[in-house]
C-alpha cells in the first residue's frame, strides 16, 4: 500500500518580508511601499512613513486557511503564496460598537483600528495584536538522540577546517542541524474573536475556527483617531504594517469564550515553525 503525504499546514515568508530582510541586511535604500500595507487596505493613515525600521511585532488571524474536501468534515489547509500581502479571510481580533470602544489601557495591546459600517452601525475593529516574545534573545539548540538540547558556539570555528568527504565523495555540514530560534506566542481567546464573529457573521460558531495566522512588521506611531463623539484622540497605531509570514492550518477551535488560542511558535532562521 502506498501512502501519499498531505500537508497539515503551510508557511511562507512573503515577498514583502524578503524585501525588508534584504533592506535591513544591506542598508540599501528602503522601498517604503505604502501601497502594500494594511494601512492602505483599511485606509488607516496610509501615507505615514516612519523613520525607524519596521520590525515583526504584530499578528493577525483569519478563517480562510482551509477548505472542505469531502461531504463530511475532512479539510485541508490552503497553500500560502509568497505574493500574498494579507490573509485570505482576515478576522478582527477585537470588534466593538464605537460607543463601547476599548479603553486606552486595553487598546495598548491592539493595532490597525478600523471603523466598519455594519447596517448603519459603526463598529471599531482591531485587526492586529502584539506578539508575546518568550525569549529576550535568540536561542541555539540541536537535536541529539531525538532530544532538543542547548548548543554553545564553538569559537574554534574562527579557524575552521573543510569537511572530509565520505566514501562517496559527499561532504556534509552537521552544523546545518543547529537551530537558531526565537520563541513567540500569539495570544488570542474565544471571547476576543467572538466579538468580530458576532458583528460580521451573526455569531455563527462555525466561524470560530482560526485557520490562518500571520506575522506583520511595522513601526508603532502616535497617531490620531476619532471617537463616537467625532472628537480626535491620540493612540498608538502600526504604521507601514506589512505581512511578513503567512501560515495556514486545519484550524484551532475557539467556540468557547474562555478558550485560549494562544499559538506557540518559533521564528527559526527567519521561518515560522510550530512547537
Amino acid at each position: 500500500m502506498t501512502f501519499v503525504y498531505k500537508q497539515s499546514d503551510y508557511t511562507a515568508k512573503t515577498i514583502m518580508g524578503a524585501i525588508l530582510d534584504l533592506e535591513i541586511l544591506t542598508g540599501v535604500q528602503r522601498m517604503n511601499n505604502t501601497q502594500a500595507t494594511l494601512n492602505a487596505k483599511y485606509n488607516v493613515h496610509p501615507t505615514v512613513v516612519p523613520a525607524a525600521l519596521p520590525k515583526a511585532q504584530y499578528f493577525g488571524v483569519g478563517i480562510g486557511g482551509s477548505r472542505n474536501i469531502s461531504n463530511g468534515n475532512l479539510t485541508r489547509p490552503n497553500m500560502v503564496k509568497t505574493s500574498n500581502m494579507d490573509m485570505y479571510t482576515p478576522l478582527p481580533i477585537r470588534c466593538v460598537p464605537i460607543e463601547e470602544d476599548l479603553l486606552p489601557s486595553e487598546r495598548a495591546n491592539y493595532r490597525m483600528r478600523v471603523p466598519l459600517n455594519l447596517s448603519g452601525q459603526i463598529w471599531i475593529a482591531y485587526y492586529l495584536k502584539l506578539i508575546s516574545f518568550n525569549d529576550s534573545q535568540v536561542t541555539l539548540s540541536q537535536i541529539i538522540g531525538g532530544v532538543e538540547q542547548p548548543y554553545a558556539l564553538d569559537y574554534a570555528n574562527l579557524n575552521p577546517t573543510a569537511p572530509t568527504p565520505d566514501i562517496n565523495g559527499l561532504q556534509t555540514d552537521p552544523s546545518r542541524a543547529i537551530n537558531v530560534d526565537v520563541s513567540i506566542t500569539l495570544p488570542v481567546t474565544g471571547a476576543e474573536i467572538g466579538e468580530g464573529v458576532g458583528a460580521l457573521y451573526g455569531g455563527d460558531p462555525a466561524y470560530l475556527r482560526l485557520t490562518e495566522w500571520a506575522l506583520y512588521t511595522g513601526v508603532d506611531q502616535t497617531l490620531q483617531g476619532t471617537n463616537a463623539s467625532n472628537a480626535s484622540f491620540t493612540y498608538t497605531e502600526a504604521a507601514l504594517a506589512t505581512m511578513y509570514i503567512h501560515h495556514t492550518n486545519n484550524g484551532i477551535d475557539l467556540t468557547l469564550p474562555q478558550t485560549s488560542g494562544g499559538y506557540n511558535l518559533k521564528l527559526s532562521r527567519g521561518d515560522l515553525l510550530a512547537i
